[in-house]
């Protein structure tokens, strides 16, 4: 790891510290996760360099304790699938019926879940399949 990486990981600790010590100034580092801690803000690190994306506060209000959680960066998208879009439209959009299938499919959806009883569990499959596309 660079210095400059230590570094934005280290200003990150001590914005952390800062932020916990002003809610809780009773609270004391612990240096281990425990039971019943929780996460009570995260400071996010930009430099996309840094293999540290964020440094968690994890806080255990019952025993005044908190402990500083290095959250490592995600690995990024294989470069196909992030030039790859979502998907295609082939032709031209009819909108009228997407707006039209959409309306039917929401008061399809709408119908089941209102009177649920009144429905086959095929008829309630179908809806659902329906609400899907």
């Amino acid at each position: 790891m660079t210095n400059d990486n230590a570094d934005a990981i280290n200003e990150a600790k001590d914005c952390t510290r800062r932020a916990i010590q002003e809610a809780w100034p009773s609270a004391e580092e612990a240096f281990e996760l425990a039971n019943g801690m929780y996460e009570f803000d995260a400071i996010d690190i930009e430099d996309e360099a840094c293999p540290v994306s964020s440094v968690s506060i994890m806080h255990n209000p019952e025993a005044g304790t908190f402990t500083l959680v290095e959250n490592p960066r995600p690995a990024g998208l294989p470069e196909e699938a992030a030039q790859t879009p979502a998907f295609r439209i082939d032709g031209p959009i009819d909108w009228d019926k997407l707006a039209e299938d959409h309306g039917i499919a929401y008061l399809r959806g709408d119908l089941a879940t209102s009177l649920p009883g009144s429905y086959t569990i095929d008829e309630m499959r179908r809806i659902s399949e329906a609400c899907k596309r």
